[in-house]
C-alpha cells in the first residue's frame, strides 16, 4: 500500500470475499493515511464501533442490500426496478403504464405528482428521453420516476 501511494488516494475499498481480510486491509490502509476506506463485511452482526475502530468507513453488506432489494421489489407491484439514492432517501422507481393508470394520457405538465418526486425519464421503444412539460404519456410505456421515500407509495399507485 506504501507503495502504491495510499496517502494520495481518495478511497481505499476493500472487497475480498473474506470478512476478516477486508477488515485487515481497512485497518492497514488507515494506518498508512488513507482518507476514506470502504469495506465489504457480509456479516451484518458485528458491532459498528469495533468496525469504525478498525478504520472502516462505509461498511458495504452487499448480501443485505440485496435482501432488501428484492423485498422491495415483491412488496411493490408494478415496479419494474428500484434503485436507492441519497443513503436510501429517495428512490428512483421504473414503472410501466397500464391502462388504468392515472396519469395515462397525459402530459408532463398536467400531471398533479406530490412534492418530492417526479418524472424524470421516458422510454421511447429502446430510447431513454428526458421529457419536458408537453411530453405525452402513453399506455405500455415505461417511465422513471424519482421520489423521496416518504411520497414514493403514493406516487406508485397514481401510476398503477
Amino acid at each position: 500500500m506504501e507503495k502504491v501511494g495510499v496517502k494520495e488516494a481518495d478511497a481505499v475499498v476493500a472487497l475480498t470475499g473474506q470478512d476478516e481480510t477486508n477488515m485487515v486491509v481497512s485497518l492497514l490502509a488507515k494506518e498508512l493515511g488513507a482518507k476514506q476506506v470502504a469495506a465489504r463485511i457480509s456479516k451484518v452482526e458485528y458491532d459498528e464501533t469495533v468496525l469504525k475502530k478498525l478504520g472502516i468507513d462505509i461498511v458495504i453488506h452487499p448480501e443485505a442490500a440485496a435482501a432488501g432489494y428484492i423485498e422491495e421489489l415483491i412488496t411493490k407491484p408494478g415496479v419494474l426496478d428500484l434503485a436507492f439514492i441519497s443513503r436510501g432517501q429517495a428512490e428512483i422507481m421504473e414503472m410501466q403504464i397500464k391502462e388504468k393508470s392515472k396519469i395515462a394520457g397525459k402530459k408532463i405538465g398536467e400531471i398533479d405528482h406530490p412534492p418530492g418526486s417526479a418524472i424524470i425519464a421516458l422510454y421511447e421503444g429502446k430510447n431513454l428521453i428526458i421529457p419536458g412539460a408537453e411530453d405525452t404519456i402513453k399506455i405500455g410505456q415505461k417511465i422513471l420516476i424519482l421520489a423521496k421515500r416518504d411520497v414514493a407509495e403514493k406516487v406508485r399507485k397514481m401510476i398503477q
